[in-house]
């Protein structure tokens, strides 16, 4: 369930709503409204594009999920020859929540949700676009350009933030291996995964923000757990939070890569230190009067490869927290995290001489991968020189990435 479709649900249990909806349905039976006057239901349509080919996909399993506060629905059509799709007799108002979806190819490419107006004298008529791609399993499509772990102790347990920037240089959506990931999985099989460490528990996992909608999390025993959504070209971003056990204030984050890695970042807040195999301690951040430690990798992280992060605790400090500080401490580390990404999102936003080459270089080489991965897929490049010429080609954009931030420090 996404953050918005999460709120949305939210919103619709609350029984005031719920006593105003009666009360205003037993009023409109006492006295009628004037015809013309307000909607009482509405249309959602639209057309399916193929982003891969900028076409309009017919043959697209389309479906409308109904958030309402007395129950939830779904209804399911298939778009025509032109791509288009029309939901019809939909109820209007603020607390019903409509979501689409697309079903393409394997691939699930959720929509934004919407709402539907009641202060129209028409109904209202509400015209979307929902893009699909072109699928591809191959896991080599995924690259995760950063990694951002912000821990905070909480009452004897780690609280982690884990902000993660997906980058697909490829002109198709990743699907995921499927069955691969989770070969016991009875319902929708994850796109994505993300792993987490063995001590994390998974029932306190939330999504704080996400580029996507995400309209399911898929558990995946042995690395995490999973979204359903397709990942289509570009860069995606996903913030998450999730608590770990630890004992005498040593906390295990250790987990394996599932994907290639080029930077990965632990912000620990005092007295809390991290130790790893992939990792060297760097400057220290402050972020809303909390300080932080930041521990680097040095190096991209290949898929497949173990990374061993400790957190403990310095000696001396004061291991047990004051009741609901843990909670406080977190929210402090959520609106620092906020406030430190959209500052670097406008420090990125502004020119600079000096990385001006760098970044030039930086879109070749993610177009020539995304070239290297349509021949492959087409059969032109044999298996051995495709994985030998993209194992170059992503060593050549991590050197790029490391230019880009060297040219701009100082």
């Amino acid at each position: 369930m996404s953050l918005l479709r999460c709120a949305a649900r939210v919103r619709g249990n609350m029984q005031p709503m719920q006593r105003l909806v009666v009360l205003l349905i037993a009023t409109s039976l006492l006295f009628p409204v004037s015809v013309g006057r307000a909607a009482a239901t509405g249309t959602i349509e639209g057309r399916v594009i193929n982003g891969t080919n900028k076409r309009p996909q017919a043959g697209v399993r389309v479906t409308l999920t109904t958030i309402a506060p007395d129950a939830n629905s779904r209804r399911s059509v298939t778009t025509d020859e032109h791509g288009r799709y029309s939901f019809t007799g939909l109820s209007t108002g603020a607390e019903i929540v409509y979501a689409i979806d697309g079903n393409y190819k394997g691939g699930l490419f959720a929509g934004r949700p919407l709402t539907i107006p009641s202060d129209t004298k028409r109904p209202p008529v509400i015209d979307t676009t929902l893009r699909v791609f072109e699928p591809t399993t191959d896991p080599n499509a995924i690259l995760i350009r950063r990694d951002d772990l912000f821990v905070v102790q909480d009452e004897g347990r780690l609280s982690v933030i884990e902000a993660v920037k997906v980058v697909n240089p490829t002109n198709n959506a990743y699907i995921g291996r499927g069955s691969a990931l989770a070969p016991d999985a009875e319902g929708p099989t994850p796109a994505l995964g993300f792993a987490l460490p063995d001590d994390a528990l998974l029932e306190t996992v939330r999504f704080i923000d996400a580029d996507l909608d995400v309209p399911q999390v898929v558990e995946v025993r042995g690395f995490g757990f999973g979204i359903t959504t397709a990942i289509p070209p570009g860069e995606v971003d996903f913030t998450f939070s999730y608590k770990v056990e630890g004992s005498g204030g040593t906390f295990d984050l250790s987990r394996t890569a599932l994907y290639e890695i080029s930077e990965l970042s632990v912000f620990a807040e005092r007295p809390l230190a991290a130790t790893s195999n992939r990792l060297e301690e760097g400057e220290e951040l402050e972020l809303e009067g909390t300080t932080y430690r930041r521990s680097s990798t040095t190096g991209a992280i290949d898929a497949a490869d173990p990374i061993q992060i400790l957190i403990v605790t310095e000696a001396g400090s004061s291991l047990p927290l004051m009741a609901g500080l843990g909670a406080g401490l977190a929210l402090v580390l959520l609106v620092g995290f906020l406030a430190f990404r959209r500052n670097k999102r406008s420090r990125a936003k502004a020119p600079r001489r000096a990385d001006a080459a760098g970044s030039s270089e930086h879109r070749d080489v993610v177009a020539a991968i995304a070239k290297l991965d349509l021949k492959h897929e087409a059969g032109e490049v044999a298996g051995d020189e495709y994985t030998r010429t993209r194992s170059a080609l992503k060593a050549q954009l991590t050197g790029s990435e490391a230019n880009e931030r060297g040219g701009g420090a100082g």
